[in-house]
């Protein structure tokens, strides 16, 4: 019965694996820190076979829920990272709206319409709207930097953005015709990607703009994703594993499997993947351009 409840409880994270990358991402916005901080908060909610998520009661919905317990796990990341970020002194002295809402707006980075839906929730103390407005308001007029990350500086205009874009000594050789041929088959490799990593639902504008880009190549990739029918446990595999970085047994222990398992797995869909690649031609085309 317990292995049971463990079971049901990490399938109710992984149905919200995407909702958890967000909340990492609102709460870092760089890249790289945030990749870390999801990283960081899926090995905490495993912690104790789940045992962060196994204290789900049904008091409100599961998603509310993992949303509390997995910014409590992302604030101690930033505690770790860069210390304890402390409200000021006359914001305490308003209560706890304005702490929370201070917390919320300033330090998670939430949107001003997600603050006040959250706080106006009834399961949060029936607070009024208007008056969870007028805190963002004042804490809005008077903290200026609200919001602003207080890690790396980050640059967010395109001009400095565009300033500050290393680019390979090699790329500077290249003539503007190559250079366009090189964006391309980045792009390609990207729709690939893409593609094996979305439910199918996803994919459909991505390869319809390849097929309207590439006229060429954007029939092969419709090809290739027809021949290759892969299960949500496999997507959310190669997601783990080539996207967010986790090891193919780590991967496979979320998803429930022992190492075998995962090892087994991962080596069949790489051989399927393969063999649809090879099938619709895509493995040719990918080889040429790629020497």
């Amino acid at each position: 019965m317990a292995l049971k409840r463990i079971e049901y409880f990490k399938k109710q994270v992984f149905r919200n694996w995407n909702f958890l990358e967000s909340l990492a991402g609102k709460r870092f916005p760089h890249e790289n820190l945030a990749h870390e901080a999801f990283l960081y908060l899926v090995n905490r909610l495993e912690e104790g076979e789940w045992e962060r998520v196994r204290a789900f009661r049904g008091d409100s919905g599961f998603k509310t829920f993992l949303a509390v317990v997995s910014r409590r796990i992302l604030e101690d990341f930033s505690r770790e990272k860069f210390g304890r970020f402390r409200p000021p002194l006359w914001l305490k002295k308003q209560g706890v709206l304005f702490v929370e809402v201070f917390r919320m707006l300033c330090h998670e980075r939430l949107t001003v319409s997600d603050v006040v839906h959250t706080l106006a929730d009834p399961r949060q103390g029936l607070r009024d709207p208007a008056v969870v407005e007028e805190a963002v308001a004042v804490i809005l007029a008077r903290i200026t930097d609200c919001g602003q990350y207080r890690g790396e500086p980050l640059p967010t205009d395109m001009e400095t953005l565009e300033s500050h874009r290393n680019l390979h000594p090699e790329l500077h050789q290249l003539t503007p015709e190559a250079y366009l041929s090189a964006l391309e088959r980045v792009g390609l490799i990207e729709l690939i990607g893409h593609c094996l990593i979305h439910e199918p639902s996803a994919t459909a504008t991505a390869t319809a703009t390849a097929a309207d880009g590439q006229d060429r190549l954007g029939p092969l990739v419709q090809d290739f994703l027809s021949r290759l029918q892969m299960t949500s446990e496999e997507r959310l595999l190669l997601k783990a594993v080539y996207q967010d970085g986790l090891t193919v047994t780590g991967a496979g222990r979320l998803l429930g499997w022992n190492r075998n398992q995962a090892s087994g797995r991962h080596r069949r869909l790489m051989e399927r993947i393969h063999g649809a690649l090879e099938q619709s031609g895509l493995a040719r085309e990918l080889k040429n351009i790629l020497d």
